[in-house]
């Protein structure tokens, strides 16, 4: 008798434990939003304060999959996928890609939450997108965490940021010439080991998810090359009122190095981190210290 008590117990801690597992906050659940007459879908987990992410070039939602558990544990999750990206039809031929299209479409899509001020993480070409937004809509924002935003304009006044742009610029034309011979898969391999400082071929030895995820977003590749970039300097992000993280790799490229720096001088409520044993890929590479870093702003804001 005593052994079917305990056994009926274990029956009903584990289907207490199912329970758990399948309530809507602690599952990842998928959604769509449709804000500026475009689709969005998201991704969504867990309850409290929302915290969207903004993914970067050739990816979609799914490249935040490292920082969703850790997140959704405290906060609100939220990951969704920014127009032109991702596998949902187009309303046009690309013709409206730019950073003030995102910019938009992020601030709409924050709107359509109707959660009030929420925590903003982005990175790369996002990170651009996210920063644009804030310093237009900063009254959406509770706080902005940025991992490596492209904005070599906060740096093009002085001689080693204007050597670093050109540099960086050097290299992107190489890119857009392959993308715009018609090769825009090899664009897009040459792209992610450009970013990431790997030898040609370094994209074939990427985890086979990472792979799927940017192959999946070779049709964007082309318009992000070609797309031409927002000019964002200093006076434009003193509007941001939020507190700011910036956080760049330890071994990045002297754009990423130089501009994470810029930013954090221009914003009212500036922080900057460095993330070891990474580059521009360290919320995929080094999840364990981005997360760490991420999640102490988020607690202190």
């Amino acid at each position: 008798m005593e052994m079917k008590k305990v056994l009926l117990s274990v029956v009903a801690g584990l289907a207490l434990a199912g329970c758990a597992v399948t309530s809507p906050s602690t599952v990842p659940r998928m959604g769509q939003a449709k804000v500026n007459g475009v689709n969005f879908p998201y991704v969504e987990q867990g309850v409290g304060v929302p915290v969207v992410f903004v993914h970067g070039s050739m990816t979609d939602y799914r490249i935040w999959e490292a920082q969703r558990p850790a997140v959704a544990g405290r906060y609100r999750y939220i990951a969704y996928t920014q127009r032109y990206f991702g596998s949902e039809p187009w309303t046009d031929e690309g013709q409206n890609f730019s950073q003030k299209t995102h910019a938009a479409d992020l601030a709409a899509f924050i709107r359509h939450l109707d959660a009030g001020p929420v925590h903003v993480v982005a990175w790369s070409y996002g990170g651009s997108v996210a920063t644009l937004a804030a310093a237009q809509h900063s009254e959406l924002f509770r706080s902005l965490s940025l991992h490596e935003p492209t904005i070599g304009s906060l740096i093009a006044g002085s001689p080693e940021g204007k050597a670093a742009v050109a540099d960086f610029g050097k290299d992107v034309a190489q890119l857009r010439a392959i993308a715009n011979s018609g090769d825009a898969l090899r664009a897009t391999k040459r792209f992610w080991e450009f970013v990431t400082r790997q030898p040609e071929g370094g994209f074939e030895k990427e985890p086979q998810a990472l792979q799927q995820i940017t192959l999946e977003n070779v049709r964007s590749v082309p318009l992000t090359l070609n797309a031409p970039p927002q000019p964002i300097i200093c006076d434009m992000v003193k509007a941001i009122r939020a507190p700011v993280l910036v956080t760049i790799g330890a071994d990045t490229r002297p754009l990423w190095a130089l501009a994470g720096p810029a930013l954090k001088q221009c914003v009212p409520n500036g922080e900057l981190a460095s993330i070891p044993n990474s580059n521009h890929d360290a919320i995929v590479r080094n999840a364990p210290d981005f997360n760490r870093e991420l999640l102490g702003f988020l607690a202190r804001h």
